[in-house]
């Protein structure tokens, strides 16, 4: 329903993707949602979720803002990468469960490399305050009306105020497109590369590219799955600076 609803966003968007692969991939894609046709689903890349070198590279002074921390698998992958060539990690986890998880796994880490992070425990959204939740201390906790637990949101422009991001990635069950609206003023004036997730609903496989080139009309866009079915598929953003290639 979806798809026919946004057809000219879905013909807009095709123009966006930098790469073929990434071209190729939303159009499988867009014609998985018609016609339920796994078949035409490409195989899962093999690069690291996040962090996929053949789309940009990490640097020494990334300031990387985590949000949808989960346990701190993410902030592991990229320690892996850098050690402790690294200015800043901002760790955002509203699930209790989870952020007790990550808080342990960030303990174990030397003085140096735990110096450097800070961890909060709330959620991103496009507004500051309280909110539903539901925290089951898996990968799918999410913000829910009816949720057994209250959360505190906050915007990335409220949270940042003060800090430039090299690195946003999101993964939040959803709530991309609000937490983006919520760090608009910080995506304009770093420019970050942003890796954000665009599977959790059906339209966000276009929806969340044009809200990033609304705000960032000079990002190259990529699109990637990291996992079978459109599972884990993530939109990068990549200030030309920062492509692979530069």
């Amino acid at each position: 329903q979806n798809v026919l609803a946004e057809r000219d966003s879905i013909s807009e968007a095709i123009g966006w993707f930098l790469d073929e692969r990434s071209r190729r991939e939303f159009m499988a894609q867009i014609r998985w949602r018609l016609h339920l046709d796994f078949g035409c689903l490409p195989a899962a890349v093999r690069e690291e979720q996040y962090f996929p070198d053949d789309v940009f590279k990490l640097h020494g002074g990334e300031v990387f803002v985590d949000c949808g921390a989960f346990d701190g698998d993410s902030v592991d992958a990229f320690l892996r990468r850098q050690g402790e060539a690294f200015r800043r990690i901002i760790a955002l986890e509203p699930d209790p469960v989870n952020y007790r998880k990550m808080e342990d796994r960030v303990s174990r880490y030397s003085d140096p490399v735990r110096g450097k992070i800070h961890l909060e425990q709330k959620g991103v959204s496009n507004f500051t305050g309280p909110l539903r939740f539901d925290g089951e201390g898996s990968l799918s906790s999410a913000a829910s009306p009816n949720g057994a637990i209250e959360i505190e949101c906050v915007t990335l422009d409220e949270l940042l105020d003060g800090t430039e991001p090299t690195y946003i990635k999101m993964d939040i069950e959803g709530a991309e497109l609000q937490a983006l609206q919520g760090a608009r003023n910080s995506l304009r004036a770093s420019a970050p590369v942003l890796a954000i997730s665009a599977y959790h609903k059906q339209n966000h496989l276009w929806q969340v590219p044009k809200l990033i080139k609304a705000m960032n009309p000079g990002s190259q866009l990529f699109l990637r799955p990291h996992n079978e079915e459109c599972w884990d598929t993530v939109c990068y953003a990549v200030p030309s600076t920062r492509l692979n290639n530069q």
